[in-house]
């Protein structure tokens, strides 16, 4: 693998990470906009163990 090979999981999670900050954690919204259900999405928040409170705070 060389250094600027793009990993799925790390770009999936940034997106997931970058839709929780746009939405303040609202998982509902966040799922909207990345265009997935709020089921795939929680799933995929429990299975890369994101702290999806964090995103609360509204601070960015």
């Amino acid at each position: 693998m060389s250094a600027d090979t793009m990993n799925l999981e790390e770009l999936e999670r940034g997106a997931i990470e970058r839709a929780l900050r746009a939405t303040h954690g609202v998982q509902k919204d966040a799922s909207e906009l990345l265009g997935i259900t709020p089921r795939v999405l929680n799933y995929k928040i429990a299975e890369m163990k994101i702290d999806w409170k964090s995103f609360r705070g509204g601070g960015n």
